[in-house]
């Protein structure tokens, strides 16, 4: 069986990735750097980038950024529209202001079904993937504090008066 990898919001999405039967999910991802492209996905070029962003913690890379080029027009799998040539790349903001936004990964088994790493916090240089599995990569945005809902969401969720909101 394959794996498959997804990384959302640069559209880089295949599932004819070997596998090795060992792999973690960074291996995955190295295999998608030197072989980029396959028959259904015209990127020419992925990329991404690591970083150590908590050295209290795990001591080990996280990612920091993606990057795919494609050298034709293509369609999202998912979406089903078309999306121009050329560079796609998006990357962390640790910035706290009020919210930033960090790379999550997910690993499904060939049943689709969730497999959840030992520790839960985990390391993509750790995490194994399972034979005929998939990786999921997506850039969340988390607040750091209390923010301001826009008086339009205030009005729609029946919030009341925003003086009287506490942030």
């Amino acid at each position: 069986m394959t794996i498959s990898l997804r990384v959302v919001g640069i559209f880089y999405d295949r599932s004819d990735i070997p596998d090795s039967g060992t792999q973690t999910v960074k291996d995955v991802l190295d295999y998608a750097v030197k072989n980029p492209g396959s028959k259904d996905l015209p990127s020419d070029n992925f990329k991404y980038i690591t970083s150590i962003t908590d050295p209290g913690a795990l001591m080990k890379p996280s990612v920091s950024a993606f990057f795919s080029n494609y050298a034709s027009n293509f369609t999202s799998p998912t979406s089903r529209l078309t999306y121009l040539r050329g560079e796609y790349f998006l990357s962390e903001s640790l910035v706290e202001n009020p919210s930033y936004e960090v790379w999550q990964f997910y690993v499904f088994d060939a049943n689709g079904v969730p497999m959840i790493p030992t520790p839960r916090i985990s390391s993509f240089v750790d995490v194994q993937v399972p034979d005929g599995g998939r990786v999921v990569w997506r850039l969340v945005k988390i607040l750091a504090a209390p923010n301001r809902v826009p008086t339009v969401y205030r009005t729609a969720f029946g919030l009341g008066d925003p003086s009287q909101a506490v942030v």
